[in-house]
């Protein structure tokens, strides 16, 4: 399909409570979905499936779009 995986390192939690790990998530599926052939994208975090990410548990469980 039309989704983009990207698998992070735990690192992209490190440091980034609340608007911070919303922004950069934000930055992420803006950059990834700007490709005419990725509509969304799922993150994995150190090759997983993840539900959630970060401290306040911001859902990351199903494909992300703009």
């Amino acid at each position: 399909g039309r989704t983009a995986v990207i698998d992070f390192s735990g690192a992209i939690e490190e440091g980034a409570p609340g608007q911070i790990i919303i922004k950069r998530l934000q930055q992420i599926v803006y950059t990834a979905t700007d490709f005419d052939n990725v509509d969304n994208i799922i993150i994995k975090i150190n090759g997983r499936n993840k539900g959630t990410i970060g401290a306040d548990g911001l859902s990351i469980s199903g494909p992300l779009s703009r």
